[in-house]
Order: structure tokens, then sequence, then C-alpha cells
């Protein structure tokens, strides 16, 4: 497997956020993670890039333990992720956001950038080159210049894509993409996801509460409720699950169960 998580635990004092949280991806694998709104999804990506430990589980990468690494250790063997609260560079433009995690494979000395030697000046322009790409690869190209932060919400969205994509990450996690997106947006989303899945032969591990692109691009589906697995299968397998639906709507809601995860 390219990808696991192991008996993966994490508790908060008395508080059990995730509970045996087990996880295989094999390569080129889209899968998603539902669940309803406090389930422990952003968590259980918390724990699998190193932004907080885990009480107890292991993670690895190509069969190596990654679990007590940093996240920027883990981001660079190939790990990258998007943010459910978007993470950007606010008052530069779009074009910078996504140069900032090119340029993090290039070397150079401060007195190098100070004073803007031949070798800054070509590292500098090579990496412009590869974020303009990365923009154009998501929709982005013809805003290259704008500010971050006077994008639209479903822009800010793909630009943060884009800057993961920067990463040249093997496993792509994506935390709610479609978080903001009107219908349209989140099927336009669902294309470029696939489509990014193929041109770069990504693995990609996706939160997301729209049940519609959920269902329309994973291939496996796991269902997290109160911080433990409830079920995995395939969209049909899940739809049709009784537990799943009454996570979702509870008890009292027979008369919806054909329409909750359609």
């Amino acid at each position: 497997m390219l990808f696991e998580a192991e008996h993966l635990s994490k508790r908060f004092g008395g508080l059990t956020a995730v509970s045996d949280f087990n996880l295989s991806l094999d390569k080129g694998e889209l899968v998603g993670l539902i669940g309803p709104n406090g389930a422990g999804k952003t968590t259980v990506f918390n724990l699998m890039t190193g932004i907080i430990p885990p009480t107890s589980g292991i993670v690895r990468l190509d069969g190596q333990d990654i679990t007590k690494m940093p996240a920027y250790e883990v981001s660079r063997l190939g790990v990258a992720r998007t943010f459910q609260n978007l993470r950007l560079l606010k008052s530069v433009s779009a074009l910078q956001n996504v140069v900032t995690a090119v340029q993090r494979d290039y070397s150079y000395s401060f007195v190098s950038a100070l004073v803007r030697t031949p070798h800054f000046r070509h590292q500098e322009a090579e990496a412009k080159k590869k974020a303009q790409e990365y923009l154009d690869v998501v929709g982005l190209g013809q805003m290259a210049d704008t500010r971050a932060d006077s994008l639209p919400y479903g822009l800010q969205r793909k630009l943060e894509i884009a800057r993961a994509l920067a990463l040249s990450p093997k496993v792509l996690l994506l935390d709610e993409p479609a978080a903001g997106m009107n219908p349209d947006e989140s099927l336009e989303l669902m294309n470029l996801i696939e489509g990014l899945r193929r041109k770069y032969d990504l693995t990609i591990l996706l939160i997301e509460h729209h049940m519609e692109l959920v269902m329309g691009i994973c291939e496996r589906i796991i269902v997290l409720n109160f911080g433990e697995v409830l079920a995995e299968g395939n969209p049909e397998e899940i739809q049709s699950n009784a537990e799943v639906i009454t996570a979702y709507l509870g008890p009292d809601d027979e008369e919806d169960k054909e329409e909750a995860l359609s």
C-alpha cells in the first residue's frame, strides 16, 4: 500500500476524537472520507500529516513510518493537503502563493537573494513559470496577479489546491474543497479533481459534505461517526447502508432514506 494508517487514535484529555482508525490507500485510488459534523474527519487528516501527534497508532508512506515526523517532513516525503479553513497568503498574489510552494526545493543563500545573483534570478524565473502552470491547470491562469483575498471564495479553494500540487505530492488530502461552492462550481470541481488524478498520477483522500461530488468520483468511501469507522464500501453500498443514513438523518427520518446520500 502507498499510504496507511493503522489503529490510529487521538485523545484530548478525557475526549476521544479518533478511535482505532484504519486506512489503506493504493496508488491511484480516489477515496472519500465522510461523516456528520464533528465526526473526527479533519482530526484524521491532522494525524496523518504531522499537524498533531496521535495518542497511538502508526502512519506509513511507501512502507516508511512517518508517524512522529513533523508536518514539513511529511510534506517533503510526498503528502500534501488543503485545509477546511483556508490558509492562503492573503495579501500577495495568487502566483506568489504557489511560488512559495514551488521554491521549497530550490536553494540559494540570503545574500544571493539580496543582491539578486544570476543563479537566484534563474531559479526565481523557473519557480514563477512552474507556478503559472499549476494555476493554469486549476483554471486560475488569468488571475495570477490577483491578490489571494480578492478572489471569490470558490477560486481561493482552487488556489489552495494549486499550491498543494506545487509540492509534487504522491498523496493529496483535500479537506472540504467544495465548501462554499454552488452546484455548478461543485460539478466543475469534481471534473477537476478527476483530471488532476490522471494528470499527476495522484492518490487522493477527500473529505466532503457534498454527496453528489463524493458519490460521483470516489471508488471507495469511509464513513466516520463519533471518531470511529461506521462503514466502508463503494458508493452504492454506502448509499443503502441503514446505519449511515441514521447517522446523517437521525432515527426519525425514515421517509427520507432514498434521498439521504444522493
